[in-house]
């Protein structure tokens, strides 16, 4: 998935520890450099999400499964976002360039 792309994310497969096992979104690493991974626990149903900028631009928008995820943000500017998931969540995460 790239930025400024409307999309559908499908699971991927992949191990995730010392997270919150009651928050229905998870995001990580964070900061992040090329891809951000999210941990989605909605009960099986879609959801919306947006990435924002902190100027409340639109940055990239998609849907959300329930499971595991990864978005490539390889193509955004460095700096701090909020990932919002439509009528569920917002979390802010960093892009930062090794």
């Amino acid at each position: 998935i790239t930025a400024r792309q409307n999309c559908t994310l499908e699971c991927v497969a992949s191990t995730v520890s010392d997270k919150d096992a009651d928050a229905d979104l998870i995001i990580y690493p964070n900061p992040c450099d090329q891809v951000l991974t999210l941990q989605h626990h909605a009960c099986g149903q879609e959801q919306l999400f947006s990435v924002m900028d902190m100027l409340g631009r639109n940055a990239m928008s998609g849907t959300l499964r329930k499971g595991i995820h990864q978005i490539d943000v390889g193509g955004l500017s460095e700096g701090h976002y909020i990932l919002v998931v439509h009528g569920s969540s917002r979390l802010k995460f960093v892009i930062r360039r090794k």
